[in-house]
């Protein structure tokens, strides 16, 4: 398979499962570590898990010095040193104990009604943790959710405040959690437009991204000398099966991401048994539909 290396903008390839996108994006970073073995090329995958096999497929390709191959959170460390802003990432029982101060503090203040009988069973803690994780995924700010909850519910209301103290506490203790790790490499991004640039970066195995994720690739876009992201699907994404990656092209796309789509040339040569399997699977059903009507 042979790919273009010209940095020609933000490209998607789209392809079924086996129709060769991670090898796509192997030959590309091997390529690019050819080309320019002093510019940073880096493989993202959505997992460790995915990292491993990622690193597998590349040393029996041949490897390449100088590719590194990790998760978002990689990517942000090693922006947040080159921005001379590293931050320790908090360890899980430093951010249940920090939580569980936090509510006790505001028990103590008379702001903690709904959640006071239960704020020392241990269930809570873990919630917020879960809770405070997904709006930061969201990249939802402590005072923009404060002031959306002020006319809900006390319950919503304690849960703000909560949010906000919590952030306010990680700050004044100069720590990190792992999804504001990410948000402070956005802010590096975004007040250094030399950082990261040049670099080439491949984003393989994602069905969604995160916004903060999202975000970054949006950033990332205007100053890498080359970035290439692979979804499932075939053709327009009509099929319902990659009605997913059709919203994750959609809303990359809403969110400023100027991606060209096009479809991997091995997409037409997977194996027969995958191929009509995906067949039998989905246009099966089309016609059978099409029969009953």
């Amino acid at each position: 398979m042979s790919l273009p290396l010209e940095a020609t903008g933000p490209v998607l390839w789209i392809g079924p499962a086996a129709s060769g996108k991670t090898q796509a994006c192997i030959d590309r970073v091997r390529a690019q570590a050819r080309a320019a073995p002093l510019t940073p090329t880096w493989a993202l995958l959505p997992d460790g898990h995915q990292v491993n096999a990622f690193r597998r497929r590349l040393l029996a390709s041949g490897g390449a010095l100088g590719v590194r191959v990790g998760t978002f959170d990689g990517l942000y460390t090693e922006l947040l040193a080159l921005a001379d802003k590293p931050l320790p990432i908090a360890p899980e029982p430093v951010l249940h104990r920090l939580i569980q101060s936090v509510l006790d503090r505001l028990a103590e203040e008379g702001a903690l009604r709904h959640y006071a009988p239960i704020r020392r069973r241990p269930g809570l803690a873990l919630a917020l943790n879960d809770l405070f994780a997904e709006l930061k995924r969201s990249r939802v700010a402590p005072d923009a959710l404060t002031g959306a909850m002020a006319e809900s519910e006390p319950r919503l209301q304690e849960l703000a405040a909560a949010y906000e103290r919590y952030q306010a506490a990680l700050i004044h203790a100069g720590w990190a959690d792992s999804e504001g790790r990410g948000w402070l490499a956005i802010e590096a991004l975004t007040h250094d437009p030399t950082l990261a640039s040049g670099w080439h970066v491949v984003v393989d195995g994602f069905d969604s991204f995160t916004a903060t994720q999202r975000e970054t690739l949006r950033l990332l876009q205007a100053r890498t000398g080359s970035l290439a992201v692979t979804l499932m699907g075939e053709g327009d994404l009509s099929r319902s099966a990659y009605r997913r990656f059709h919203t994750t092209l959609e809303t990359l796309r809403a969110e400023g991401l100027a991606l060209t789509v096009q479809s991997l040339p091995g997409s037409r040569v997977r194996p027969v048994i995958l191929r009509g399997l995906a067949d039998a699977i989905f246009d099966g059903r089309r016609q059978s539909r099409a029969a009953r009507s």
